[in-house]
Formats: structure tokens, sequence, C-alpha cells
């Protein structure tokens, strides 16, 4: 029994990833080229299109979002992993090891989480991400240029085109579960509520932007570590150190601790890092005479990652 519900699925891409397994035998796969425009087109009798979209990418670890947009009128449930196939430019499968989670690519918790049911209301937004090493070590070197992505088992395949997915000699690629991404808002609340108070929640991340962030703070913990133990932790110092581990300058900000505003006592030792790897992507924490402290989140609703001294 098919499927009328309409939808949007669109795909993020900087490289993409592949198969999770055959398409069901007979099942229409109808090519979708990569849209030209940021308008996307009206959905099809069939009831959903593909889109590309974008993706990041930091130290060869590769991370391609896929955004599933309900664009009909009924709600969508979806529940586990999509499924992909890669195709090189012939239109043949790719022989790629696409396992649920990270699949041993990195250690990206957003990947690892257990699926949940997610249901896709009208005009609302489920993803999910693909994950990969771009590395060449000897062998032959695989790109996918069409990726077919099959969102649920009972909804129907879909290619989209003039893709470049650089797996060079890697065969193993992760998939993350389906999560709800983006909900239309519906209301306020009291009287100003969320005006008043969105400056303090923080934007959810992508399971794509926390691999970003998560693989910057990996790089970013042994270098902190070592300052802490040898007790070189002034911003000059921290600054530096992060530069040399890869940040790059103009998206890392390094500042002293803040003053305690209950007493004169002047600032503790140590320094504040607020590093953006990406837009929409904090990587936040400080160093301490007692502790290092690093975490990866969303900017608050102001679009800052650390917050002012006071609001």
């Amino acid at each position: 029994m098919g499927f009328t519900r309409a939808f949007v699925v669109g795909v993020s891409v900087v490289a993409l990833t592949a198969g999770c397994g055959e398409l069901t035998a007979g099942a229409p796969v109808r090519p979708t080229a990569s849209p030209a425009t940021e308008t996307p087109p009206p959905c099809p009798p069939s009831g959903f299109q593909l889109r590309e979209g974008g993706a990041n990418a930091a130290m060869g670890l590769r991370v391609v979002q896929i955004d599933l947009h309900n664009c009909g009128t009924e709600p969508i449930t979806l529940n586990g992993y999509p499924e992909l196939t890669l195709l090189d430019a012939q239109g043949a499968e790719l022989k790629v090891d696409v396992g649920h989670g990270s699949n041993g690519v990195a250690t990206v918790e957003a990947f690892d989480v257990p699926p949940k049911p997610v249901t896709v209301a009208r005009r609302s937004t489920a993803s999910a991400s693909i994950l990969w090493r771009n590395l060449v070590e000897g062998g032959e070197s695989l790109r996918a240029d069409r990726v077919v992505v099959t969102p649920a088992p009972k909804l129907e395949p879909r290619r989209v085109d003039g893709l470049n997915i650089d797996l060079g000699t890697t065969r193993k690629v992760g998939v993350s579960p389906w999560t709800l991404t983006h909900v239309p808002q519906t209301g306020d609340g009291a009287p100003h509520h969320a005006e008043n108070n969105g400056w303090k929640q923080r934007r959810d991340l992508t399971p794509a932007q926390q691999a970003v962030g998560e693989a910057a703070a990996t790089r970013f913990r042994p270098v902190l570590d070592k300052l802490h133990k040898n007790g070189d932790i002034t911003p000059n110092s921290v600054h530096k150190a992060l530069l040399a581990a890869g940040a790059e300058p103009d998206r890392l900000f390094v500042s002293p601790l803040r003053a305690s505003a209950a007493t004169d006592a002047p600032p503790p030792p140590g320094a504040v890092i607020d590093y953006r790897p990406d837009d929409g992507i904090c990587v936040t924490g400080s160093v301490t005479e007692t502790a290092v402290d690093l975490q990866v989140s969303g900017p608050n609703g102001e679009g800052t990652c650390i917050e002012a001294f006071a609001h």
C-alpha cells in the first residue's frame, strides 16, 4: 500500500556515502537533479523530492546532512536510519561498508544515540547525517557522483545527481538516526515569553554539526591538558597552543577568566575559550588551576557562544 504523504528530503553534500542494502525489487528509482536555485520545486504527485543542502569537513573528516522536510498535509513517522546507496559516474553501486551510528569512523556521540520514533508534522524537518574520512592509503580511490536515498522502508527511493563524494580508499561510513531539527513556531505562550527569553536557549546541533564540533574538541583537549599539567594557563599561552592545534585564527577567541562580582578580588589565573569551527557551532570552555573544561553546543538565541556578563 503506497504512501500519499508529501515531503521533501534535502541532501547536504560535500561528499556523500554509500548504500545500506538492496533497493526493493521493482521499486522505481527516479533521478532528481540537484536544484540550481534556492526555491524548492512543489511536491510532486509521488509525495516527496530530493534537494541538495550543506555539509562540513574537518581534518579529513566528512559529514553530510540529509534534511527531510514535510511539505504535505499529513504527519510522517520515521524510526531508524535512512538507507543509502552510492553510485559511481556510470550508475554502478559502490561496495562500501555503511553502518548505523559512527561505525568506527570517529567517536561522535550524536551518531551513536539510539533511534527514536520521529513524527515530522507539516512544515517540520527531520535530519540524519553521514560520516566518513577522506583518506588515501594505497589502492583504488572511490568517488560517488550520485546517491540513492530511501528515507523509510515504505517510502520511494530517489536519486540525486551531480555530487562529488570523495571516499578516497576508505570503505566505511556511519549514518546517524533521524532526529527532529525544525518545528515551525505556533505561538508565544505567555505574553512575549519566547521573545524575552529566547536568547537563553541554546540552538540544537545536527549530528553533522556535532561531529565537526567534537572533532575540534578532540584535537584541543590533549593540548589544554598539557598546558594545565605544566601550569601554563595564561590566555596568550592557550591561544598560541590552540592555533598550533589547527584552530582557525579568525574563529578563535581566548580571554581571561572573569572576576567574581561579589568581591573586589582580581580574576583568577586561567583562560576562557570560545571557538567556532563553523557557523552555528560552539566549542567553549575554560582552563583553570583546578580543571580543563571543554563543551560542544549550539549558539544561544542571540547567536553568541559565550554569554555576556549580564543581560
